[in-house]
């Protein structure tokens, strides 16, 4: 009788026991699946922002400024794109065009300027959408090959006649293989109108590198900016 007593004592106890151990493993799963989520949250990438966009028609043509910003704090987006649509009144497309850009580094701007297509009649709206990014074009900029950079800023600008002329500053420790200046007009109430850009080639360290934008634009205005950005 004592022998089955204590069986029955100990069985008692290694099911208590397994219980014990199973509750574990739950509180470990729960926590670890709480962890995986956290990760997951604090990876987001928030999309790009469109800050400032405008247009202008010239010749038939449609001439476009943006600004572009990543709102991320600690990812580069490569190869960022959006696309232009104009539209007539009853909202069919009249053209449409997508344009791809370089880099756009953590919490900083892209301003981009250009012809974008012809249209036989005046749009009623022309729009903007930003596309989505590619996840393998997301990336920390730890493991970029400059992940620090200083945006590049622009000296000694003057209109003339047909052309703005300046000097592209570079203050990075590298050089940088190629870049885009842009300009963007305003009209009278501050809103883009349109603008222009031009590729610049060897833009070395620590140094200054000329440009020359064309303008032959009836939009343009003393009112302008100048930018430039990593091409």
């Amino acid at each position: 009788m004592k022998k089955i007593i204590t069986t029955i004592i100990a069985i008692s106890l290694m099911l208590s026991l397994a219980a014990c151990g199973g509750e574990n493993i739950n509180s470990n799963n729960t926590k670890n699946q709480t962890e995986t989520s956290t990760e997951k949250s604090s990876s987001k990438v928030l999309p790009i922002e469109v800050k400032e966009f405008g247009y202008s028609m010239e010749d038939e043509y449609l001439y476009y400024s943006v600004i572009l910003h990543n709102p991320n704090e600690d990812k580069a987006i490569e190869l960022p794109s959006f696309r232009i649509t104009a539209r007539d009144a009853s909202g069919a497309p009249l053209a449409t065009e997508e344009q791809t850009l370089s880099i756009i580094y953590p919490k900083q701007d892209f301003v981009h300027a250009f012809q974008a297509f012809d249209v036989d009649e005046l749009p009623a709206t022309v729009d903007i959408e930003v596309l989505d990014a590619e996840e393998y074009n997301i990336k920390k900029v730890s493991m970029l090959d400059n992940p620090k950079y200083t945006p590049l800023s622009i000296i000694n600008a003057a209109f003339r006649t047909d052309s703005i002329v300046g000097e592209i500053q570079n203050d990075n420790d590298y050089d940088i293989e190629s870049g885009v200046v842009t300009v963007v007009f305003r009209d009278a109430d501050g809103k883009l109108i349109g603008g222009e850009s031009t590729y610049v080639d060897s833009i070395k360290a620590n140094a200054t590198t000329p440009f020359d934008i064309s303008i032959y634009n009836n939009f343009a205005t003393d009112n302008y900016e100048i930018y430039a950005n990593i091409w």
